[in-house]
């Protein structure tokens, strides 16, 4: 089972938020791996934060208004981590090198013309939903988007091999115990259950949002997989970016 749990969530948070501990966590390199089992946790953390901000800023300003802050709130609560991961994926694939080279462009801390064209387009795109997210199903939306986008993460480093070269990408899926990925959709699944039975949203969408999610999974993995070998933590972060749109395209689609 899994040792020392408080420092697996301590380190959890750290390494997704920018939420600050009062403590200090000791370091191994079975670490990461057991943290990954809190990722839907801190998803759910950030979920209840956004709830609150959302419901701050809809009392004192117009809903677009109200939406930029609650976009840029996230991505500070989350020190753009997976937006990063987005941005530098996009370089890379987009290059048209080898694997290696694509890799190393990934690596380069300085973004490129594929990444500055998707960061405007995607968080333009994430500002829009924001907004159009209305009426009984903002709350369950917001709340369950971070949970379950983090559990792809998770299910992305049982299932797939992890590229050569990628230190990140090594310290969390080499080897990745499948009791980890059982325990990381215990919150998932609590939570969707959790607003199932209070009415707050129908199963189906549940469904959707979990066949979809597994879908753009396959289809980053695969396409990733097929030019460098394995996964990255850059394409980890992409897998949630891409993730989170969709399970919030979803609601959107489907809100009436």
């Amino acid at each position: 089972m899994l040792k020392a749990p408080h420092r697996a969530l301590g380190f959890a948070l750290v390494f997704l938020t920018r939420i600050p501990l009062p403590l200090e966590i000791e370091y191994d390199d079975a670490l990461p791996a057991r943290a990954s089992v809190f990722f839907p946790l801190v998803g759910l953390i950030l979920g209840v934060l956004l709830i609150f901000l959302d419901y701050l800023f809809r009392l004192f300003m117009p809903l677009p208004v109200a939406a930029v802050l609650l976009l840029i709130s996230y991505i500070y609560l989350t020190g753009g981590l997976h937006l990063d991961g987005l941005l530098d994926t996009m370089d890379g694939l987009f290059s048209g090198r080898s694997g290696e080279e694509m890799q190393s462009i990934m690596r380069d801390s300085v973004n490129g013309s594929f990444a500055n064209i998707t960061a405007v387009l995607y968080l333009l795109l994430k500002f829009t939903i924001f907004w159009q997210l209305a009426g009984s199903w903002r709350l369950p939306g917001l709340i369950f988007f971070p949970v379950l986008s983090r559990f792809f993460m998770v299910v992305a480093m049982y299932r797939s091999p992890v590229a050569e070269g990628s230190s990140l990408a090594s310290s969390f899926g080499k080897n990745y115990p499948r009791v980890y990925l059982m325990l990381a959709a215990v919150v998932p699944l609590l939570v969707g259950s959790l607003l199932w039975l209070a009415a707050l949203m129908p199963r189906y969408i549940f469904l959707l949002q979990f066949l979809s999610g597994l879908l753009v999974l396959y289809v980053i993995s695969r396409v990733i997989i097929t030019r460098l070998g394995g996964l990255t933590g850059d394409v980890y972060g992409t897998i949630n970016e891409v993730t989170e749109v969709v399970i919030l395209l979803i609601l959107i689609l489907f809100q009436g």
